[in-house]
């Protein structure tokens, strides 16, 4: 709003259903649906994305930490978004009636990590998963975050219908 963007609220959004808007952006939401229920949330706000507006989905994929968040529901590719939102109409039941086109995508890494050891929920004298967590992190970092493993990923797509 400081550089002058219009930008809205999930609240603010719901009141003004007429306009139409160049970006939507999903940062952490998908992952909080069922996809009966995501196909719903999806599909208002796509009605609200002009033609080649952009949407932006920022979500997690299924690592050793998803289920940490107890609200995560199910975790959703970008396979799956092509499959249900694109131009093929891959084999599914049903088909969404916007049309999204990836344009582009970043895969988040985190660093590889133990965390079933006991030692790493209570104090023992097992510190060696610590100390392997503590050199993963060195390692991940010295890298340049090429040592680690893949939890999310940023789709930016273009609505082409």
């Amino acid at each position: 709003k400081e550089n002058g963007f219009h930008v809205l609220h999930v609240d603010e959004f719901r009141q003004t259903n007429q306009e139409k808007y160049d970006l939507v952006i999903m940062s952490h939401i998908i992952e909080h649906f069922h996809w009966l229920e995501l196909i719903d949330f999806m599909k208002e706000y796509l009605e609200a994305l002009k033609e080649n507006g952009l949407l932006l989905i920022i979500t997690p994929i299924l690592h050793s930490n998803f289920y940490n968040d107890f609200d995560h529901v199910k975790p959703y590719y970008p396979k799956a978004i092509e499959r249900y939102f694109g131009a093929t109409r891959f084999q599914m039941q049903q088909c969404a009636d916007n049309i999204l086109k990836l344009e582009d995508i970043y895969f988040r890494k985190s660093k590889v990590d133990f965390y079933l050891f006991r030692s790493l929920y209570i104090t023992t004298h097992n510190r060696i998963p610590l100390y392997i967590n503590r050199i993963f992190r060195i390692l991940f970092r010295t890298s340049h975050y090429i040592i680690g493993r893949k939890t999310g990923w940023l789709g930016l797509y273009r609505k082409i219908a």
